[in-house]
């Protein structure tokens, strides 16, 4: 299914390198195979599933495009400028990958 899911702009190089293999959302958008479009590109859900934001931080953080943890916290609490930053908060992690990978197979 093609769904939507919204992207800050300064997270489009990230994507395109492939970087930026994830993004942690407080719902879930969509579930493993669906496609959506960014930059004029497609990309393919891989995994959805719930995780605490302190094992994000802690895990995923490259994943999610930064160079060290404190960099998701920073820009989590810059998006979720009403409640921040919570360890114990489960999330929706969204693991994703670009088009041109899934047609060869990954």
């Amino acid at each position: 299914m093609k769904i939507d899911i919204p992207f800050k702009s300064y997270f489009m190089d990230q994507m395109l390198d492939g970087s930026k293999t994830c993004t942690t959302r407080n719902k879930q958008y969509g579930e493993r195979g669906d496609t959506f479009e960014r930059w004029g590109h497609v990309f393919m859900l891989t995994n959805v599933y719930r995780l605490k934001l302190r094992d994000v931080r802690d895990l995923m953080f490259k994943a999610e495009g930064f160079a060290k943890p404190q960099d998701f916290v920073t820009v989590w609490n810059d998006i979720h400028q009403g409640r921040g930053f919570s360890p114990e908060q489960v999330a929706w992690v969204h693991e994703f990958m670009k088009g041109s990978e899934f047609r060869k197979g990954g």
